[in-house]
């Protein structure tokens, strides 16, 4: 049975193939001739900006065949070949390498090679493509031992080549403290021009305010999202019921005025004295006795009470102090104070590599390691100076929160979410003599 003859057109040339068996072509060339092609067909701003031109040729074909490249619009960039020109033997190859620098925009190069009267072209396609990353939520609020998701979308536009790489997502976290996954971690570019997802999720972790760095790439292009995730402590229970105020509109210092809402409160009094006294004398309008915890540590004194009730414009006067603090704490346990014997702690700051804002900006710090859930109180001996703030000079000490200020003394609190732990203290910026620190125990 004679074999089937058909006829193609390529690159202009009229080729006859007799199908003799599977995979096997026998072509007849009209005349000489050449071919070009480019490989890739396809050059994008995420890989090599090079295309590799093979001129063939074709039925004994012998001569020199010059290349141009074609128009090229505004934003894409500059394209060269080299060699410009190329020499074909009958029946060999060469090849001239395109190469493309500072492309912006999606369009269709044409390259052209000419030999006399012969003239054939191939076309490569030039892409610019880019893509956004977002987070939402952006900002993620939880509790400790809680997860919480943030999805992750990315679009592109500007198309990108098939055989571009795909995208890959990673997280880089600070403080690193907080553990994280991302899934997917790698998206096919092919769903990218629809828009694809990845989910965030922020596992348990300790509390504190991070920051989460999602960061997407093709190739070399990189885009970030930033969410926020403040991770709060466990609920204890403990909260700052009331702060005292000054009883006048002149503040003494002697005396101060309180009031409350809850019931069962324990009645803080942190105080500083230049005086040489063991103890200090407390005079309460509400009849509320108040015992010594802190006797002239570093010239820090400490005293506490319980309220049953309410208390309504409790007025506090002591005598023998330079400066004081009265506050109420709700949601104590039977033994008050954690028992840990780290606490209280107290830390003189008086060299000037700790906190002298006459001589550096240095950093004073005190810590203590609990025991229990705790609201942990901070005491700052400041000096006529600002008040403590943190290493970056960010205003009040990352973790804490403040209960007054006066310009010579300083009270803070924290609420720890995790027992067992180690709270730090840290008062920069101003000039620290000392800090006394305690813990009241859930």
């Amino acid at each position: 049975m004679e074999a089937p003859t058909r006829n193609f057109l390529l690159f202009g040339l009229l080729l006859t193939a007799t199908s003799l068996l599977p995979g096997q072509v026998h072509a007849q060339n009209a005349g000489p001739d050449f071919s070009i092609a480019a490989n890739p067909m396809c050059l994008d701003v995420v890989g090599p900006l090079t295309s590799t031109i093979t001129l063939t040729s074709v039925g004994g074909f012998s001569g020199t065949v010059n290349l141009v490249v074609g128009a090229i619009p505004t934003l894409g960039g500059d394209a060269r070949l080299s060699p410009s020109s190329v020499f074909l033997s009958p029946d060999s190859s060469a090849t001239s390498t395109l190469s493309l620098f500072a492309a912006f925009q999606l369009y269709h190069l044409t390259l052209t090679g000419t030999s006399g009267a012969l003239s054939h072209s191939t076309t490569v396609t030039v892409t610019a493509g880019n893509f956004a990353v977002s987070a939402s939520p952006a900002s993620i609020i939880m509790q400790t031992g809680t997860t919480a998701n943030s999805t992750i979308s990315v679009v592109a536009f500007g198309g990108f080549c098939p055989s571009s790489s795909g995208m890959t997502l990673s997280t880089i976290v600070s403080p690193p403290k907080l553990r994280t996954t991302i899934n997917p971690s790698s998206i096919p570019l092919s769903t990218l021009d629809e828009g694809a997802t990845s989910i965030l999720t922020i596992n348990p972790s300790p509390p504190g305010t991070y920051t989460v760095v999602i960061q997407a790439n093709i190739g070399p292009i990189i885009r970030l999202a930033m969410p926020m995730v403040n991770v709060l402590p466990r609920d204890s229970g403990l909260t700052v019921d009331g702060v005292g105020a000054c009883a006048a509109q002149f503040c003494s210092y002697e005396s101060q005025v309180l009031t409350t809402s809850r019931t069962n409160d324990v009645i803080m009094l942190t105080a500083e004295t230049s005086g040489t006294s063991s103890s200090l004398s407390i005079t309460d309008s509400s009849g509320l006795v108040f015992t010594k915890r802190v006797s002239h540590i570093l010239d820090f004194f400490e005293y506490y009470a319980m309220a049953a009730s309410p208390l309504n414009a409790d007025n506090i006067t002591v005598d023998g102090a330079d400066y004081f603090q009265v506050f109420a704490v709700h949601g104590a346990g039977e033994t008050i104070f954690d028992p840990n014997p780290s606490i209280p702690a107290a830390v003189d700051c008086s060299t000037n590599s700790c906190g002298d804002c006459t001589v550096n900006q240095g950093v004073c710090s005190a810590s203590i390691k609990t025991s229990g859930l705790d609201l942990v109180v901070a005491t700052t001996a400041i000096n006529d100076a600002g008040p403590c703030v943190a290493n970056d000079f960010s205003p009040f000490v990352p973790g804490f929160a403040n209960i007054s200020v006066n310009g010579k003394f300083e009270v803070d609190y924290s609420i720890t979410g995790v027992p067992r732990t180690t709270v730090t203290f840290n008062c920069g910026g101003t000039d620290v003599s000392a800090i006394l620190m305690d813990a009241i125990e859930a």
